[in-house]
């Protein structure tokens, strides 16, 4: 059992003594027995201070995976990525991996996000590029409490070999797609979608997808999206399955982490680089 299993483990029995405490209290007040109700307060104290203390724990990262984050720091981008051979790379990284439960999220609780995740495309997806086009808020901050949440997003994605070579291509049609948001599916952020194929304006002759996806916060390098129309692994199959999920950054090669995290509002028109406010809402 890992570290955080246990400490959620901790959270569950203090949530029971804390209850505990509180029922005792109430039993010692109303049968005005005031040692009971002394002891009580003692052991429901106790208990609460438990919870907040291990469920503080199992919200941050552990210390080997901000040790990996640490080091992205030091990656430096030096525009000469060769893009297939890297994304060869980390479907050989992700290959490698035995562990049958690698690359996992936790189940979100909100609405509607339980479709969302079909595991088994871990096990027969294919790694590809994708491109950000919305996603919610939260997902674009660094906080320690948000490790380990799951938040919404929308990606595109292609199946063509040609986007191994040209990922960027993915950030214009992600980018055309948000800023025609008004006139296609985009337009209500409450509704999740799966795999919904671009048409010819957007995409041309190859097939290219937009998905939702349920992002865990803990896959990302340092816990968050980098920007805007960001770049970065996914592991899917349109054919066989509705979900997607973004590869954890365990298995990206530094070249792709450095322009991940060095690049973090690239502008694939080349403007004037004005940030644009992506959002997506986390309710159904």
């Amino acid at each position: 059992m890992n570290r955080r299993k246990i400490y959620l483990t901790v959270v569950k029995i203090s949530a029971v003594v804390a209850w505990c405490g509180a029922m005792g209290l109430y039993y010692g007040i109303t049968k005005e027995i005031t040692a009971v109700a002394v002891v009580s307060v003692a052991v429901g104290l106790v208990g609460l201070f438990a919870v907040v203390l291990f469920a503080s724990l199992a919200a941050v990262a552990d210390k080997k995976t901000k040790a990996r984050w640490r080091t992205y720091a030091g990656y430096t981008y030096d525009g000469k990525t060769d893009y297939a051979s890297e994304i060869e790379k980390i479907r050989r990284n992700y290959a490698a991996d035995g562990d049958p439960k690698k690359n996992r999220i936790p189940k979100p609780n909100f609405a509607g996000a339980r479709p969302f995740c079909d595991y088994s495309v871990l096990r027969g997806g294919t790694v590809r590029y994708a491109a950000l086009v919305e996603a919610n808020t939260e997902l674009f901050r660094f906080t320690p409490h948000n490790v380990h949440r799951i938040f919404p997003a929308v990606v595109v994605y292609g199946t063509d070999g040609y986007f191994d070579e040209n990922p960027h291509e993915l950030k214009i049609i992600a980018e055309k797609l948000y800023q025609d948001r008004e006139n296609n599916f985009l337009k209500d952020e409450t509704k999740y979608f799966s795999d919904i194929r671009l048409p010819q304006e957007l995409a041309g002759d190859r097939e290219v997808f937009a998905t939702t996806v349920m992002v865990y916060c803990y896959h990302l390098p340092f816990g968050m999206l980098a920007g805007d129309f960001s770049v970065f692994p996914i592991i899917a199959d349109p054919n066989s399955s509705k979900s997607v999920f973004i590869v954890n950054s365990e298995y990206w090669t530094p070249p792709i982490i450095a322009e991940y995290c060095g690049l973090r509002e690239v502008d694939p028109f080349e403007s004037d680089g004005a940030e644009t406010k992506t959002e997506i809402s986390e309710n159904n």
